[in-house]
């Protein structure tokens, strides 16, 4: 299953599902609030949230702590590096939340390696 918005689609998170369709999986699309649908992919009733349009800081933090907690994860878009916040801009950048670090992502996603998880920072 994937998360996505219905009012921010964009051809970048259709391609996403589009690919993962192609991989042989049957993708099921649901849509919701940002952090329910990072909740979604915590409890397991979701396996992905491509989030390639702008987010704000109170949108995604505290449901990053639950999907960390959780054991899944959640990158910058088109890498595997954990997704961080810098005080300075409350503006989120695209990430994905996958349901593991080793998840199967498209070939156009841009990550085939999971690199080593950074330890959380505060910044500002």
């Amino acid at each position: 299953r994937v998360v996505a918005s219905r009012s921010h689609g964009n051809p970048a998170t259709d391609a996403f599902i589009h690919e993962l369709g192609e991989l042989g999986r049957g993708v099921e699309r649901t849509t919701s609030g940002s952090a329910l649908k990072l909740c979604r992919v915590a409890e397991g009733t979701a396996h992905y949230y491509p989030r390639v349009a702008p987010t704000m800081a109170w949108d995604t933090a505290a449901a990053q702590a639950v999907v960390e907690a959780a054991g899944a994860v959640i990158w910058r878009y088109g890498t595997r590096d954990r997704f961080q916040y810098d005080a300075r801009e409350l503006v989120n950048p695209s990430f994905l939340v996958a349901y593991a670090p080793d998840a199967t992502l498209p070939a156009s996603y841009g990550a085939s390696e999971p690199t080593e998880p950074s330890p959380p920072t505060v910044q500002g």
